[in-house]
């Protein structure tokens, strides 16, 4: 029994540690994008499905130049997952809730 709770804590801990990684990443050298994509994730990173947090994930690989002309919509990605992450970020920034 001891051993399945310790387990059970470790793997908890783990995606603690994964979360924190990851909203760390969302911090970037450009204040307008920690605007966009740190309070997505606060808000509705756990709501998406795998997928969708996996593109989220790759989404943060991109440059910030990029990223930020993205999600101020003055140019699209060419990636089709990345662009319906980008616009789900965009309808949460602007209308608050989590598509």
């Amino acid at each position: 029994m001891t051993r399945i709770v310790t387990e059970s804590k470790l793997i908890m801990q783990a995606e603690k540690l994964i979360r924190a990684q990851i909203r760390w990443r969302c911090r970037r050298g450009m204040l307008e994008c920690d605007l966009f994509l740190i309070a997505f994730f606060d808000a509705c990173f756990d709501e998406l499905t795998e997928e969708e947090q996996e593109t989220f994930v790759e989404l943060l690989d991109s440059p910030d130049p990029e990223l930020l002309a993205w999600l101020m919509g003055h140019d699209k990605p060419q990636d089709q997952a990345f662009q319906a992450m980008i616009q789900k970020i965009r309808s949460f920034k602007y209308n608050r809730q989590c598509d």
